[in-house]
């Protein structure tokens, strides 16, 4: 039987609860306006496509990926004209101000900018010399590098078969907070620390068995972004704990607040002076509004001589 899903006027079955641009004429489907025949949420499908919107790295193994996400303090024109200035350093040509993504070839690897709505990010993906330990190539990010504002984030990714000899590199990291991950159906391994190095670089080791250019290019893409995001996420934390002990004084007023009015109200008509100044906040807004015991309608020159 085929589920359906109740209308004002009529039963439809849940299958046919779509948009004509629901699915796409190629192999792949496009994000649903319905999941299991509920309604999606309108931001579902743009959310869903930012991630297949940009194209992913094709990184040949060994590889190294070096990341940067800088913050957006100039707001997305400093970002483009931060990628321009790149772009003719390189003698690349710059792209439409309109682009959020676009790429410069370089003698050895490739240059990616990608521009968000709070930070812009660059990720240069270059051949690894494994006797030196050292990507090919010089990497764009010298001293002349134009900056589009402060960084968020810095990761230093490799990509390298798995053998003996590259699981050994794993000894690099610090075991106390060591995170070993199977990925890509076991064919791959993901291993960071979570720490930064002099140069201020996360870094990941991904040692595979085989995956492809482009699949290798997937992983390291997504890495990466757990580990950009993850970072600003937590960019809110100072703040948070900056405001705890506020926040902790306000729940307890409420709650004393609360409380007094649940004693009735000659609770209220005696409140502690100098009233904290959420009491004070909710007294002027509800006086007028609402009548709960004498208290909340004496004015406030009675606080003044109580207590």
């Amino acid at each position: 039987m085929v589920p359906t899903m109740k209308s004002s006027d009529q039963d439809i079955p849940a299958r046919q609860l779509r948009s004509e641009d629901d699915v796409s004429d190629g192999p792949h489907v496009a994000p649903r306006q319905y999941v299991a025949g509920f309604p999606a949420h309108h931001l579902r499908n743009a959310a869903i496509g930012e991630v297949h919107s940009r194209p992913n790295p094709i990184v040949h193994t060994p590889a190294v990926i070096t990341a940067i996400a800088f913050l957006s303090e100039g707001g997305s024109g400093a970002a483009w004209s931060a990628f321009a200035s790149q772009c003719r350093a390189q003698g690349a040509a710059v792209p439409d101000r309109s682009v959020r993504h676009s790429s410069i070839a370089m003698p050895h690897g490739e240059l990616r900018w990608e521009r968000h709505t709070e930070f812009s990010t660059y990720l240069w993906h270059a051949p690894l010399d494994i006797e030196r330990d050292q990507p090919l190539g010089k990497s764009p990010f010298g001293s002349s590098f134009n900056l589009p504002g402060s960084v968020i984030s810095g990761v230093r990714l490799e990509v390298r078969l798995r053998n003996s000899q590259s699981e050994r590199l794993i000894e690099r990291f610090d075991p106390a907070s060591l995170c070993d991950s199977l990925v890509e159906n076991g064919r791959a391994r993901a291993i960071t620390d979570f720490r930064q190095d002099a140069d201020g670089f996360t870094h990941i080791l991904v040692l595979h068995e085989g995956l492809s250019p482009a699949r290798a290019g997937v992983l390291a893409q997504r890495l990466i972004e757990v580990e950009f995001y993850r970072t600003l996420a937590m960019m809110a934390l100072p703040l948070a704990n900056e405001l705890s002990p506020r926040i902790r004084r306000v729940e307890n007023d409420l709650a004393d607040i609360a409380e007094r009015m649940r004693a009735g109200g000659r609770a209220m008509r005696r409140p502690c002076w100098p009233p904290s100044p959420t009491w004070l906040l909710i007294w002027r807004r509800t006086r007028r509004r609402v009548s709960i015991g004498s208290g909340l309608r004496a004015p406030i020159a009675a606080l003044s001589r109580s207590g």
